[in-house]
């Protein structure tokens, strides 16, 4: 009838059995149609992400028939490549939960969340492009993103931004454009496109020109932007530590970059930076008696804060002594003891914990890895969830691909398909490291840059065996870490299938191929 107003609520999460529209109210979660009288079609304006829809009907004066409801699905076409299964079925569904997570999350770009911003963030951006190349393998989304972000580079700023959209005038955090610098050298490592790698070095180079300028006299870089970091709590005034650690990874990524296209100058002069900028964070930022990196430096002397990612920063882009690694190593198990708390009151959160389990695998601590990602990821997996949450609660975003890490370390750690991230091995050969403490077998595909490349490793008694298929003519190798380093080794070149055989889901992807 004409008059009457139709209400469409979307909603993420129930609240007493009923959608919960008002989770939070800066989602515009709600529709309106006022009918014009007779048959009519409503459709919003804009994609909306939900689970449940509420329909309500009012104004009406006589019965209103609803005919259908219906969904248009709004979303990148990655097509699966890579797979992963292993002992432990959580850890199975876990990588499940990541891909689907990204798939929900790639729009025209990578978005934080299909359910509230939906917004391009250079943070997410790494963590999403890192769970795209072991489970599609697309590379083509992540270089529009890093398009969009070195558009925003105008000539009167050398600082990208570290969102879209938004205003190229607006105030960035300061330490997201250097997280798409990292992107951006590690997809011209990926793919070798000389086209992207060649237009924005120089416009990558600025922005290196001005992050040299935040040095101080004590070799420690300070920004009056204050970095984003993590959510937790965390003092970012000062020379804040992880910034710092960041600065140095940024400046070897670009080191690495410029060695690539021939810029050797430049390379000779961004591997002395990243060293300089590395021995300030390991010699100042350093508290012996906490055992962990102090979370700023302020006024000369180290600020009383300790957040997790003061010290993870620093043991991700490789900048700690053997010595720190082993009081970090009683520092990270002692802050990671407890479960996560509500929202954000915990050590980190899952973004956050991308640079941890990169930082604990990279130094070989791997049960305190597998032990992290089983408690801390599985509460989402216990509670019937098949996305992975924002944070390590429902609280927020219930589907946000930040949150992907342990696809990425199961596929390139657990399985031991190496892809270049913290590690910044070449890939131009194939590296098959399997690193695991407490798994029995595992097996999977994952989308290399110089093909498929398909492994099965099991351990029989003292014997770790491994079933090896990669493309005709690609060098490969495999190197075990850890404690699959002291078993035997036994490789299977190209043999096909481990006796461990993958649930009926994989079978398809898995199926050997080789020529």
């Amino acid at each position: 009838p004409r008059g009457t107003a139709i209400e469409v609520g979307h909603a993420e999460d129930l609240k007493d059995g009923r959608p919960w529209i008002y989770k939070m109210v800066l989602v515009h979660a709600g529709e309106r149609q006022v009918a014009r009288g007779g048959r009519s079609r409503m459709e919003t304006f804009c994609p909306r992400g939900f689970r449940y829809l509420q329909l309500g009907v009012r104004g009406h004066k006589r019965a209103v028939k609803i005919r259908r409801v219906g969904i248009v699905t709004h979303r990148y076409p990655h097509v699966q490549r890579g797979a992963f299964a292993c002992s432990d079925p959580l850890f199975t569904d876990l990588w499940e939960m990541g891909w689907k997570t990204l798939r929900l999350c790639s729009e025209d770009v990578y978005t934080d969340c299909p359910w509230r911003e939906r917004t391009l963030y250079a943070g997410d951006l790494l963590v999403e492009f890192a769970t795209a190349l072991v489970t599609s393998g697309d590379t083509m989304l992540a270089r529009r993103c890093l398009e969009i972000f070195i558009q925003s580079q105008s000539e009167q700023t050398d600082w990208q931004q570290s969102m879209a959209p938004v205003r190229r005038d607006g105030t960035p955090l300061v330490d997201y454009p250097l997280i798409t610098l990292l992107a951006s050298e590690w997809y011209v490592r990926v793919t070798g496109d000389r086209d992207f790698a060649g237009k924005s070095y120089p416009l990558f180079r600025r922005m290196m020109e001005r992050a040299r300028s935040f040095r101080e006299e004590n070799g420690l870089y300070r920004s009056a932007v204050k970095p984003f970091v993590d959510h937790v709590q965390q003092l970012k005034d000062g020379q804040v530590i992880a910034l710092n650690a960041l600065v140095a990874g940024s400046f070897a990524a670009f080191a690495r970059w410029a060695t690539g296209i021939g810029e050797k100058r430049d390379a000779a002069i961004y591997r002395r930076l990243a060293c300089e900028a590395g021995q300030a964070v390991r010699r100042l930022g350093w508290d012996a008696r906490k055992g962990a990196f102090a979370d700023a430096l302020v006024n000369g002397k180290r600020a009383d804060g300790f957040a997790m990612a003061s010290s993870n920063w620093p043991s991700f882009f490789g900048l700690t002594a053997p010595a720190q690694e082993r009081a970090l190593r009683r520092y990270f198990r002692e802050r990671t003891a407890e479960p996560p708390g509500a929202g954000r009151q915990t050590c980190c959160t899952p973004y956050g914990a991308f640079y941890h389990l990169g930082g604990l695998y990279e130094h070989g601590h791997e049960d305190l890895a597998e032990d992290f990602i089983r408690r801390y990821w599985g509460p989402m997996h216990a509670a019937g969830s098949d996305t992975v949450y924002e944070d390590f609660g429902p609280e927020h975003s219930m589907t946000h691909a930040w949150s992907s890490a342990p696809t990425y370390y199961l596929s390139t750690r657990a399985l031991g398909v190496r892809m270049g991230l913290p590690d910044a091995t070449r890939l131009d050969g194939i590296l098959i490291a399997p690193q695991s403490e407490t798994l029995a077998w595992a097996e999977g595909v994952v989308p290399h840059p110089r093909g498929e490349v398909r492994v099965a490793w099991r351990i029989e008694g003292g014997r770790l065996v491994v079933d090896v298929c990669v493309p005709a003519g690609v060098r490969w190798r495999v190197e075990p870490v850890g404690r699959l380093a002291r078993l035997k080794l036994h490789i299977c070149a190209g043999s096909g299938m481990s006796k461990a055989k993958p649930a009926a889901r994989y079978r398809e992807i898995w199926a050997c191929r080789c020529r």
